[in-house]
């Protein structure tokens, strides 16, 4: 599993409740879990440094080729996540626009 974390804010990664990596602005990490992968299915959450969530990702089966990667993007008024497994990640810069709504990275 990856996250890329095209906003502002320091965001922490958690896998079915337990925090599993810090992403820092502007960051991509391509194996957030690849040691210490619970078995699925899981909850992915990023969460901001308050602790407020702004965005989860439900992955239930394992991605055995490109056909079965799950991806997703999460546009907030700070900037972009995307949370993705398998071998689809993001084809963009993690810092791609994203309109969002006032308020959404706050605390």
């Amino acid at each position: 599993m990856g996250v890329a974390n095209g906003t502002t804010l320091t965001v922490t990664v958690s896998v079915n409740g337990q925090p599993v990596e810090d992403v820092p602005p502007g960051a991509t990490v391509p194996d957030v879990v690849a040691q210490a992968a619970p078995s699925l299915p899981w909850t992915v959450e990023a969460r901001s440094p308050s602790g407020r969530l702004l965005a989860t990702l439900y992955v239930g089966t394992p991605a055995v080729s490109d056909a079965g990667s799950t991806r997703a993007d999460f546009d907030l008024s700070c900037g972009r996540i995307t949370i993705w497994t398998g071998k689809v990640g993001p084809s963009g810069p993690a810092t791609a626009p994203s309109p969002g709504m006032p308020g959404d990275c706050g605390p």
